[in-house]
């Protein structure tokens, strides 16, 4: 996982959740979550942000070799 993943996917997940949570607003008149096939926006959320952070964690740069012999080396 890189740094700019983690920030990513926080991004993403707090986005879906602001976004289920004012289309329910929009839909019922209320605070109130949009829940699509009943699933809490939380699962939606979680699953938007491991995606983003497993796709920008694969197509970013690998860290540098010295880096990780410092800290995981034997």
């Amino acid at each position: 996982m890189t740094a700019a993943a983690a920030v990513a996917g926080m991004i993403i997940g707090g986005s879906i959740m602001l976004l289920f949570y004012f289309i329910g607003w929009i839909v019922n008149g209320q605070f109130s979550a949009f829940s699509p096939f009943n699933i809490h926006p939380f699962i939606w959320a979680s699953g938007a942000n491991l995606l983003v952070l497993v796709v920008i964690t694969l197509k970013g740069r690998k860290p540098d070799e010295e880096l990780v012999e410092r800290y995981f080396g034997t």
